[in-house]
């Protein structure tokens, strides 16, 4: 084999391995500072499919469910009619000068009545750790972080303190369609 070929064959590994074995380090999080008005994050998130709709937030922050996460390459997530459940997650970074500001977080649609039909969107904050520091099922409006809306989807306070790693559990019994936006 060519010398010159071995080096790029070793860096083309190297770069495929560390891909299956860290898939965030692709993902760059999404950059929030007080001159952002606007931004959807589905492009910067990436999403896994729960085909038995049975897994837990513990199951998906176990490493090995790391390596199934797929990185989403645009702004609106589309996963169509399925019976399956899907976890998006995203990373936010703050700057200093947007932790004193309010900061919205829209998921949706689609918007869910409970008891009506199948599903529900749920919101889970991570520590840098991996630790759980709250879930809620949305729509329920028990936490003041909740806003109610009158559009299709959901509005939730963000905490620049402590919201930076967020997991969504989301599932339906209509069309999948997925907007997320700060």
């Amino acid at each position: 084999m060519n010398a010159p070929v071995r080096p790029l064959m070793r860096n083309t590994t190297a770069l495929f391995l560390a891909q299956i074995f860290s898939p965030r380090l692709f993902v760059q999080p999404l950059e929030i500072s007080e001159s952002l008005d606007h931004a959807a994050i589905a492009g910067q998130s990436q999403y896994l499919e729960d085909q038995s709709g049975g897994l837990t937030i513990d199951d998906v922050l176990a490493p090995r469910f790391n390596s199934r996460f797929i990185n989403s390459t645009i702004d609106e997530l589309h996963f169509g009619l399925t019976r399956s459940a899907y976890w998006v997650r995203f990373d936010l970074n703050w700057s200093e000068s947007a932790i004193e500001l309010p900061w919205l977080l829209e998921i949706g649609p689609p918007k869910h009545v409970e008891g009506i039909a199948r599903g529900g969107s749920d919101i889970y904050i991570v520590d840098d750790n991996g630790r759980l520091l709250s879930s809620r099922r949305l729509g329920r409006y028990e936490s003041d972080k909740e806003l109610k809306t009158l559009t299709e989807g959901y509005v939730v306070r963000l905490n620049p303190q402590t919201d930076h790693q967020i997991y969504l559990r989301i599932e339906s019994s209509r069309d999948l369609h997925l907007h997320i936006s700060v």
